[in-house]
């Protein structure tokens, strides 16, 4: 029925279809560990942004708040001189009216 070239033939054929078979799963392999490590390294670049991001957002913070402390510093020490710029005008006041009753009190003895 079959002759022998044609045996031969077929022979030849599914040698060169395992060969492909083999081919394509040697480029598969490799594709997929190509694959995974894009993979990788894209999280990897994600990853990275993101502590960027965290360190960028962390360094507002503290140039906020520090800038919120030394505003707080300066009005708390703007409050302190008024109020002690205010004891010593009522100290004035006071030093002022005690030689007048220190005299009143003299010049009635």
């Amino acid at each position: 029925m079959f002759g022998m070239k044609h045996v031969e033939r077929l022979e030849k054929e599914k040698k060169a279809l395992l060969e492909e078979i083999e081919e394509l799963k040697l480029k598969k392999r490799m594709d997929e560990r190509e694959i995974k490590q894009l993979v990788k390294i894209k999280l990897d670049n994600a990853k990275l942004e993101q502590e960027q991001k965290t360190m960028e957002l962390e360094r507002e913070f503290k140039d906020k708040e520090s800038e919120l402390m030394k505003r707080y510093h300066e009005d708390r020490m703007k409050d302190i001189d008024k109020a002690r710029n205010e004891i010593q005008e009522v100290y004035s006041q006071i030093m002022e009216r005690l030689p007048n009753v220190n005299m009143k009190i003299k010049r009635e003895e």
